[in-house]
C-alpha cells in the first residue's frame, strides 16, 4: 500500500510543476499531469514501475546515474539532505532532457516507510559539457518570496531553518531537537511560515518554496 494518503495523492497530481514520486523500495507511486506531459509516459503506465528502468537517467557525461543502487535512495536512508541536482531523463518517445531535481521526504507509518517526492525542473539551456550549470544560493537572511506570494512576505532566520527541514521530512520533534527549540515553538514558526507562503499545509508550504526556489 502506498505511503502517500489519498489527499496528499491528489494535491501532487495537481501540483503545476512535474513530479513523481517513489516508494522505500524505488517504485513509482505518484505521477502527475505535468509529468505526463513532460515526459511522455502516461501515469497509468508509470505508476507500479521501478524508478530506474523508466527514468534511466544519466549524467551530463552520459554515465548511468539511475541503477538499482540508487544513490539518493541511500541518502534518505542515512538521513542526509539531497541537494538539487541535474541529470538527463530519458522521454517515452526516447529522446533526452535535461533537468535538475529536488528531493522531498515524505515521512511514512514507521521509520522503514517513507516516500521521495522528485520534483522537476527543465533545464532552460543545455549545460557544456564538463561544467556544472551555475547555481544562486539562498542568503541566510531576509529570504523574500517573489511579488506572486504572500504581499511578498519575508521569513525569519529561523523559519528558513524550519522550512528547510520540512524539506527533508523531519517532523516536529525532530526539528525541535535539532533546532534545540520546544515541539510548541516549531509549530508557532510552521504556522507563521504557512500563512505568509499562503500555503495549507507543510507540504504546500515546501512544494511552493522550490517553485520560486527559495530552498
Amino acid at each position: 500500500m502506498s505511503n502517500l494518503s489519498r489527499d496528499l495523492h491528489t494535491s501532487l497530481y495537481r501540483a503545476p510543476n512535474p513530479l513523481y514520486a517513489t516508494d522505500e523500495n524505488n517504485r513509482i507511486i505518484a505521477w502527475n499531469r505535468a509529468a505526463e506531459q513532460l515526459l511522455g509516459h502516461r501515469a497509468a503506465d508509470a505508476i507500479g514501475k521501478e524508478c530506474y528502468a523508466l527514468i534511466v537517467g544519466t549524467d551530463i557525461y552520459g554515465n548511468d546515474f539511475c541503477d538499482r543502487e540508487c544513490n539518493v535512495m541511500k541518502m534518505v536512508r542515512r538521513n542526509r539532505v539531497v541537494k538539487r541536482f541535474g541529470m538527463d531523463l530519458r522521454r517515452a518517445s526516447g529522446d533526452m532532457i535535461r533537468a535538475h531535481c529536488t528531493i522531498l521526504v515524505v515521512p511514512g507509518p514507521s521509520a522503514s516507510r517513507f516516500s521521495i517526492v522528485h520534483l522537476l525542473e527543465e533545464a532552460e539551456e543545455e549545460a557544456p559539457k564538463g561544467k556544472s550549470r551555475e547555481t544562486t544560493s539562498v542568503p541566510d537572511s531576509g529570504l523574500r518570496l517573489p511579488p506572486s506570494s504572500s504581499a511578498r512576505a519575508q521569513l525569519t532566520p529561523r523559519e528558513q531553518q524550519v522550512l528547510r527541514m520540512l524539506a527533508t521530512g523531519a517532523g516536529t520533534r525532530e526539528i525541535a531537537d535539532s533546532l534545540f527549540i520546544s515541539p510548541t515553538t516549531v509549530r508557532t514558526h510552521v504556522r507563521n511560515l504557512l500563512h505568509k507562503m499562503r500555503a495549507h499545509s507543510r507540504l504546500e508550504a515546501v512544494l511552493n518554496a522550490v517553485r520560486h526556489h527559495l530552498i
